[in-house]
């Protein structure tokens, strides 16, 4: 639909749930999770708004999800359980060229690349008691980094636009609220202390 709700068209007509996660730069595509026929994992599918045309990026015969574009257009970071455990991979835009960047025991997901492709952030439940904490890594999974680190669930991490900071969400003190931290974990503060509850920020 249209910025203002106006103009709502539907683009896709499955039998099964479709779930939108990333636009390409141009608005023309958009990567969707679904799960095709005759299998019950979750797929990653390329999706032309205008045509309506699907193409399957992954075949199903694993879980893989959380794609999202990187800024040139030319790869996608998603997650995946391919080798049994969930973990963040990285792939040509065309379905491509599937390499591993992170190997880790924990749950690693939601990727987000910087602004500038250099970086990608994610979030993982290698915290104190499988706490989720959020991390970033260079975009060949080297340099591993650890943004927060405190015991408390740090989820839905987003780049701001220059790629100096990152804002998530964390359950603190009861309640659920916005946190903003610069990109080498340094000045940590709470955006929303007047709130009861604040969650999934996005730039």
């Amino acid at each position: 639909m249209n910025a203002d709700g106006g103009g709502r068209r539907r683009l896709t007509e499955n039998a099964v749930w479709d779930y939108p996660r990333s636009w390409s730069a141009d608005g023309r595509r958009l990567l969707i999770e679904t799960v095709p026929p005759g299998v019950r994992n979750i797929a990653i599918a390329l999706l032309d708004v205008e045509s309506g045309g699907m193409r399957y990026l992954t075949d199903g015969r694993f879980n893989d999800g959380d794609p999202a574009w990187s800024p040139d257009g030319g790869r996608i970071a998603f997650s995946s359980d391919r080798d049994g455990n969930r973990e963040i991979y990285v792939m040509d835009a065309g379905g491509g060229r599937v390499r591993r960047l992170t190997d880790h025991p924990a749950w690693d997901g939601h990727p987000y690349w910087s602004p500038d492709g250099s970086r990608i952030l994610f979030e993982s439940n290698r915290g104190p008691g499988q706490t989720f904490e959020v991390l970033t890594m260079l975009a060949n999974g080297r340099r591993l980094r650890r943004l927060t680190d405190n015991g408390m669930d740090d989820k839905h991490p987003s780049w701001s636009p220059d790629g100096a900071s990152v804002i998530f969400e964390s359950h603190r003190d009861g309640r659920m609220g916005l946190f903003l931290v610069r990109a080498d974990g340094n000045g940590e503060r709470n955006l929303t202390p007047g709130l009861a509850r604040a969650q999934h920020p996005s730039w």
